[in-house]
């Protein structure tokens, strides 16, 4: 698939470009350690598998919005707790805290993803991050990446008072951005954030699917490398 006439390129930012699942984990391994979690759980492998379903399951609530972004962040480690035996709302919240802290001074990029923002952004693409997350966490994840000055500008949900895959949140980004629907191209690894949102919107789509995932949605094009993406647009 070779797109012509795009102009503008918006990337989802978790595991899109930056390596949410390695920097998630190591972030968790120094909660974990930080507050002797250990002493309740036994090992990290013993936990992280409990919580990756309660916190999935809740993001699909908040995306939905069955939940607030509040009752998301009380509720997912402290249901994970609970679902394992243990039942401290206050230290839930201290491990929450912890967490959050530690991914923003993660740095671990998808592969070839720096690579390929230069190459695209030396060929004067605009590029965009698109993103779901907390304003003040994806803020510092970007500052502290090495890559935020490739993009143009950043939206996140917080800011847009909507959420992907919600029509709302691409108006905003439209607007805030500027840029022009017919000549955009969305790129990001989530079904049912990136490419839902991107289909209903009428938008050309590149799902990233490095790790098998199904996707039931009409696409114009998948890669499992970011690499490739760098044809797709010459």
């Amino acid at each position: 698939m070779i797109f012509s006439n795009i102009k503008y390129l918006f990337f989802d930012w978790d595991n899109t470009v930056w390596d949410f699942s390695a920097n998630s984990k190591l972030a968790m391994i120094e909660s974990y350690d930080k507050y002797h979690l250990e002493k309740h759980f036994g090992q990290i492998e013993n936990f992280l598998p409990e919580y990756y379903k309660v916190n999935d399951g809740l993001w699909a609530d908040y995306r939905n919005l069955k939940i607030t972004k509040e009752e998301l962040i009380r509720t997912r480690f402290n249901q994970t707790f609970k679902n394992l035996g243990l039942d401290d709302f206050e230290l839930s919240m201290k491990v929450n805290e912890a967490y959050l802290d530690a991914t923003t001074y993660k740095k671990e990029l998808v592969p070839g993803a720096e690579e390929m923002l230069k190459a695209l952004k030396s060929r004067g693409y605009k590029l965009y991050v698109i993103t779901n997350g907390f304003l003040e966490v994806q803020k510092r994840k970007m500052r502290n990446s090495g890559i935020e000055h490739l993009f143009d500008m950043s939206i996140i949900s917080d800011e847009a008072g909507a959420l992907k895959p919600s029509r709302a949140f691409f108006d905003y980004a439209f607007e805030k951005t500027g840029a022009i629907p017919a000549q955009s191209l969305v790129i990001g690894d989530d079904p049912d954030a990136d490419i839902a949102g991107a289909v209903d919107y009428g938008l050309k789509c590149v799902f990233f699917n490095r790790k098998g995932k199904e996707c039931e949605y009409k696409l114009d094009a998948e890669i499992s490398d970011l690499m490739a993406l760098i044809d797709m647009l010459s």
